[in-house]
């Protein structure tokens, strides 16, 4: 069978929630903050780079008065205190609400890139 559950000496104490994607996890920081740790290649750690953190949480960039946060494949969303939702990460089918070259499903591989990634948060227009 498997072994005991260890506790990871790594995870911040001040976690208020945690939300997982594919290759990367996020946290909510009691202070209102966000930091993730993981995969990189689409910008869904929200850190500005595509650079992977696989040992360390960065923080998100520009975001403070966070209230709620949530995961996709490879995209993370804010729900801040103001009502406002912020986005960062894939966008390849639009999942940022943000239009895609050609459509849904562009290609993100290669060079250049032809679908662009968010790798710092964006607000997402039209909610209610």
């Amino acid at each position: 069978m498997f072994g005991t559950p260890a506790r990871w000496s790594r995870f911040p104490l001040d976690v208020q929630q945690f939300t997982l994607g594919d290759a990367h996890l996020c946290v909510l920081h009691r202070a209102g903050t966000v930091s993730c740790i993981g995969g990189n290649q689409f910008g869904q750690l929200g850190d500005g780079t595509h650079t992977d953190s696989p040992t360390a949480f960065v923080p998100v960039s520009g975001l403070s008065n966070i209230v709620a946060i949530d995961a996709g494949f490879e995209h993370t969303c804010a729900y801040r205190s103001d009502h406002t939702v912020w986005c960062w990460g894939a966008n390849n089918y639009g999942q940022l609400a943000q239009p895609t070259p050609g459509g849904f499903d562009c290609p993100r591989r290669g060079s250049p890139r032809v679908c662009p990634d968010y790798p710092t948060p964006i607000r997402i227009g039209g909610l209610p």
